[in-house]
């Protein structure tokens, strides 16, 4: 997968970054008061990433990290079947 900036026009480009760093402060109050701070900042740095390669490499780097959800027919590892 390779990086391509998703932006046509300078205003476009613009709208991305105040936008991206409007989430990503708001995320940062969050973390001291009551909100979903982290989630915040990523989805800032998911918006940088149409635009900035380090911000699309960071947001591939998250999504790696995150586990990722099992099928819910399938039980957990550590439990047996229910007969």
């Amino acid at each position: 997968m390779e990086f391509i900036p998703r932006s046509s026009s300078w205003r476009e480009k613009i709208l991305v970054t105040i936008l991206g760093g409007l989430l990503i402060i708001a995320g940062v109050i969050m973390l001291a008061l009551p909100g979903p701070g982290w989630l915040t900042i990523i989805a800032g740095i998911a918006i940088w990433g149409r635009e900035y390669r380090w911000a699309w490499r960071l947001e591939r780097w998250f999504k790696a990290k995150i586990p990722r959800r099992r099928p819910r027919s399938e039980p957990p590892a550590d439990q047996a079947p229910k007969e």
